[in-house]
């Protein structure tokens, strides 16, 4: 079992005490266009994609971001709420690293985001 405490990556997890951690369902809006890539909605400070632990918050960030067809996409997520990380287990790996965590909008966060303008955007190329 590693002795550091940081969380990296996905394999960080190995042979730890996983509390605080749970299973849960992540939502996102992409494109919906008949192209092959992933156009998602992303916020323009960090060009992170936006993921939220309830469908229904994603009706907020569509209200931010530039009519376009949009779809909800579902990820299968490993959890921490209390520091808002997740690991996306519905495509463990890629091309063989372990995916870093990255993190979910919470209620406040969203809100503070969508009281500022162009706080979203959608993704101009792929990911």
């Amino acid at each position: 079992m590693p002795t550091n405490d940081a969380v990296n990556t996905l394999d960080d997890l190995w042979e730890r005490d996983l509390a605080g951690y749970e299973i849960a369902p992540g939502y996102y809006l992409e494109l919906e266009h008949g192209l092959m890539g992933f156009f998602p909605a992303i916020t323009t400070r960090d060009g992170e994609i936006v993921v939220c632990l309830a469908r229904s918050q994603l009706s907020r960030v569509l209200k931010c971001l530039p009519a376009r067809p949009a779809r909800i996409g579902e990820l299968f997520l490993l959890v921490n709420k209390s520091n808002g990380l997740a690991f996306n287990l519905s495509h463990p790996r890629e091309r063989g690293k372990w995916l870093k965590p990255f993190l979910i909008l919470s209620e406040k966060k969203l809100a503070s985001l969508c009281a500022r303008e162009n706080s979203f955007a959608w993704s101009p190329g792929l990911l």
